[in-house]
């Protein structure tokens, strides 16, 4: 039982660890650097939105869709940073 609390401990502080990299690379560092957070969320947005802008066939649509890649980055990066900071809380 002990040794889970411990390994539990390590997944939260290396989450922790994580977590504080990405919002410093994303927000504080004034050049462009990529963490291994935001590789993740960046993939599965850009896969969830190309497999739905393959569907359309009209470019305008699939235009219109793509517009609000960059939007749903954000918000899917501050979503990943609030559920991490929620999961050590």
């Amino acid at each position: 039982m002990q040794v889970l609390r411990v390994v539990v401990a390590c997944v939260g502080a290396l989450l922790a660890a994580l977590t504080a990299l990405s919002v410093l690379r994303m927000l504080v560092i004034p050049r462009p650097r990529r963490g291994a957070v935001s590789l993740v969320v960046d993939s599965l947005v850009d896969v969830v939105f190309h497999g739905l802008a393959h569907r359309s066939r009209d470019y305008e649509a699939r235009d219109r869709l793509l517009a609000g890649q960059a939007p749903a980055y954000l918000v899917a990066m501050l979503a990943t940073w609030l559920l991490a900071n929620e999961s050590l809380a």
